[in-house]
């Protein structure tokens, strides 16, 4: 009897625990937790079941520990449920409780259910034990008293008492493993944490929760037809396993796992964290597991992992720093800053390395930024810790939290020691030629303008080697480099400090002279320069006399402006070339005649333009790695039956004294366009570039011009390439025009890049699709290292700036070597071919393919 009523109780108290846990969760809806889980008539009835038990296992006292240790970790869970629920944040008539407090709380229901099991299935084996051994002793009176009815009547019975009494216990148990079932299934089917029920042997998920249902993306009949190796990635399963027989071979109730990786329906990653108990369920060795999603802590877990490895693998320097007692304090330093300044993790930015000498810039600008409480930017120059300059820019910024105090500062560096002398090295090219290192024309218009201003006397003589073409054209241009730079030499001797030389352009020099401009002294220096280059120039084995014709015009006498007198000396330079050279001609009014011959020649560029006098050949761009063609220059030639071809560095000028450049722009613009349209079934890739004089760029309809020829040709925009020079592009309004142009898809290069005077800043505000590098600097390959390093300069600029670039006037085998390994893409010039007529274009372009296979041969 004590038995039977022992095990009773054990039950009542399996479906008081699992009751008051689903009363807890059913209150979670009503937000009235704390009245459900237990109230007095449950506590009391689960007291008189430990005291009936306590009792019962008197004569237990293993058993009766057991009894004892269960009372108390059942008070201490009610304890945590009344914690919980004290807790428990109360919205729009709906509690909530916090994922890890609700997990400990199953964890220790979990534990308390699993004992009472044990000690339940421990007192029923008990009973069937006792029942064996009342049915033995049962057979043994039935035989001693079978000889008496009496006996018999008296065990018969008994015997249907036993019956009935062993019938009511099966019922009652059968009532009450239901009702547990019931309760179990509730409180399972309902728990807000994702639960799985799974064989440990097979896997086979025996069983799960709504919350399990949708946190996989599947229904619970689905994950019942699965096994748990279907919610890993088959990378992940061998970690699972392994934790899984670990836990087996520990012997042990619960456990936990940590995080781990699973999947979802779709293929996407859940990570949950875990926590097993082992169990039987139903006839199966089974493992009850919750799984809480902490896939968006695991996340930012991974971002912020991610960000600390960009902000290490980043080139720009960053220093964290936060406020401390003496100075702010470095939290980190990414391996840029240091190898940016030279310097390891500083300890402090506010102090100590704001009083170091060696480094006042760099420290002492974050230090005032730090303390002045404010963002900060700036561009300056700073020392390494080895001692060599830098330009940085430095950028610093407040991270403040909720409460808009400052917590941290962060000081980005950037690097731009580089692009400075990049920038320093252009604007020294801008104003000095590149070839003889002398001022260049837009230094000499700065000169000439200062003079004007403060009223000095000064003289100016346009000097011009005569037949410098033919020696170019006999002993190449490297030759005809060396020799400019021979006599550029000579001149500044000469002149000294009597005034400024310059290079004007090709063969062309003006002498600026200061002071008095009377005949006697410009005499005597006439003849001080003739002396000089009267000398023999030896070129290689060659001796060279040079020989000169100067134009010669003075202020204010033969002009106000620094446009007039350069026309009037350049008037007087030809006066002297139509007289036979190697000589000098002052400007005078006597000059009437080539006025005249100007206007005879504007008269003939005016009937050319109304009558499409003009044609254009087209010279190839070639790509060096594949000698495939890439483009066309689109070239104008002009020829007149009076004055025979005139060459566009001579009418072009004069169209746009005129105003007639516009004109003729328009008419190059729609004929290559045409021109491009007609090659397209042979040549669909190939790019027509056409130069634009910038005051092409300052007209307000040129950006129309430019459509309408597309338009008319019904050509691709980005079959089109427009070549401005570096004075084009700091043209007025020239800037908006190309926007508006790269916009539609017209490619952009930059013509004579390094022989103009454009910034870096312009770069930087248009981003143009092509450099092309002057063809002066490619005469210098093999003669000049200075040419090479401005070369190299531009193509380095050029790759970080994200251009392609041209190289023009390659010639020599020599130079399109040295472009190729340089990293210049494209190259064009005579090497490759001349300007041709555009039916030969077709042609050359197969005959490429041709050469590239012979090269490879």
């Amino acid at each position: 009897m004590h038995a039977l009523r022992a095990r009773d109780d054990i039950e009542t108290l399996q479906a008081v625990h699992i009751q008051a846990n689903a009363d807890f969760l059913v209150g979670l809806d009503s937000a009235r937790v704390a009245s459900f889980a237990w109230p007095v008539q449950r506590v009391v009835s689960a007291a008189a079941c430990f005291d009936r038990l306590e009792q019962s296992y008197a004569s237990d006292p293993r058993s009766q520990l057991v009894v004892r240790r269960l009372r108390g970790e059942t008070a201490g869970w009610a304890w945590l449920l009344a914690d919980i629920a004290v807790r428990a944040r109360v919205a729009d008539g709906r509690a909530s409780v916090d994922s890890p407090e609700l997990l400990a709380a199953n964890r220790m229901l979990a534990n308390i259910v699993t004992q009472l099991v044990t000690l339940r299935d421990a007192q029923t084996a008990s009973l069937r034990a006792a029942s064996d051994s009342a049915t033995r002793h049962l057979v043994i009176e039935r035989t001693v008293l079978a000889t008496t009815a009496l006996a018999a009547c008296f065990l018969f019975c008994y015997a249907l008492i036993a019956h009935y009494r062993a019938r009511l216990a099966r019922q009652s148990a059968r009532v009450i493993a239901s009702e547990s079932e019931r309760r179990f299934r509730q409180y399972f089917d309902h728990h807000p944490l994702p639960m799985l029920i799974f064989d440990v042997e097979t896997l086979s998920i025996l069983a799960a929760n709504r919350a399990a249902a949708s946190q996989y993306g599947r229904t619970r009949h689905q994950l019942c037809s699965l096994d748990m190796a279907a919610l890993y990635a088959q990378a992940d399963l061998p970690s699972f396993l392994r934790d899984l027989h670990a836990l087996l071979a520990a012997a042990t109730t619960s456990g936990s796992a940590g995080v781990c990786r699973h999947r979802h329906s779709d293929g996407t990653p859940v990570y949950v964290e875990l926590s097993y108990h082992f169990l039987t369920y139903g006839h199966h060795r089974a493992c009850f597991i919750t799984a809480v999603d902490v896939t968006e802590r695991k996340n930012a877990e991974l971002a912020l992992l991610l960000r600390s490895r960009a902000l290490d693998a980043i080139g720009n320097g960053v220093l964290i720093t936060r406020p401390g007692p003496s100075g702010d304090v470095v939290e980190y330093a990414n391996p840029a800053f240091e190898k940016i300044t030279g310097y390891e993790r500083p300890q402090n930015a506010g102090g100590d390395h704001s009083a170091r000498p060696e480094t006042p810039g760099l420290w002492q600008q974050i230090g005032t930024a730090i303390a002045g409480k404010r963002e900060a930017t700036t561009l300056t120059k700073s020392r390494r810790a080895n001692g060599t300059e830098f330009w940085y820019q430095l950028y610093v910024a407040q991270v403040r939290d909720e409460s808009e105090k400052v917590t941290h500062h962060i000081s980005v560096v950037s690097d731009l020691t580089e692009l400075i002398e990049s920038r320093d090295l252009l604007v020294r090219q801008a104003r000095r030629d590149a070839l003889t290192d002398l001022p260049n024309r837009v230094t000499l218009r700065e000169l000439i303008d200062a003079a004007i201003l403060e009223g000095h006397e000064f003289a100016l003589l346009f000097i011009d080697l005569d037949h410098f073409k033919d020696i170019n054209d006999s002993l190449g241009h490297g030759a005809g480099d060396r020799l400019l730079q021979e006599v550029a030499r000579r001149l500044s001797a000469s002149v000294g400090s009597d005034g400024v030389v310059t290079r004007y352009g090709g063969d062309e020099f003006v002498t600026m002279l200061k002071g008095s401009t009377g005949d006697a002294e410009l005499s005597a220096l006439l003849a001080r320069v003739t002396q000089t280059l009267d000398e023999p120039v030896q070129i290689d084995d060659m001796q060279l006399r040079v020989r000169m014709s100067v134009g010669v015009s003075c202020y204010p006498q033969d002009g106000t402006d620094c446009e007039t007198l350069l026309k009037h000396a350049d008037l007087a330079m030809y006066r002297v070339k139509a007289g036979g050279r190697n000589g000098v001609e002052r400007f005078a009014p006597s000059l009437a005649h080539e006025a005249a011959q100007r206007i005879a020649l504007s008269h003939k560029l005016r009937n050319a333009v109304e009558h499409n006098g003009f044609e254009l050949v087209y010279q190839p761009q070639v790509e060096i790695r594949s000698y495939r063609l890439t483009g066309v220059e689109a070239l104008i030639r002009w020829h007149d039956a009076d004055f025979g071809t005139v060459s566009p560095t001579t009418f072009i000028p004069l169209a746009e004294d005129i105003g007639l450049i516009s004109s003729i722009g328009e008419w190059v613009l729609q004929t290559a366009c045409a021109q491009a349209k007609r090659w397209e079934e042979v040549l669909p890739e190939l790019r027509m570039s056409v130069n634009v004089s910038p005051s092409q760029l300052t007209s307000s309809d040129f950006g129309a011009v430019v459509r309408r020829a597309l338009a008319a040709s019904q050509l691709a925009a980005d079959r089109l390439e427009l070549e401005i020079t570096e004075g084009g592009l700091v043209a007025p309004g020239a800037l908006p025009t190309l926007r508006a142009l790269h916009d539609i898809g017209v490619s952009i290069a930059i013509d004579d890049f390094g022989a103009g005077y454009s910034s870096l800043a312009y770069l930087r505000s248009f981003h143009a699709d092509r450099l092309k590098i002057d063809m002066s600097f490619i005469r210098g390959i093999g003669s000049s290292r200075a040419d090479e390093t401005i070369i190299g300069a531009i193509i380095a600029l050029a790759r970080n700036l994200r251009f392609e670039v041209v190289a023009e006037g390659v010639e020599r085998a020599e130079q399109l070597a040295f472009l190729a390994e340089a990293g210049c893409e494209i190259v064009q010039g005579y090497y490759f071919a001349a300007p041709q007529p555009a039916a030969n274009i077709p042609g050359y372009a197969a005959s490429l393919v041709g050469e590239l296979h012979e090269l490879q041969k």
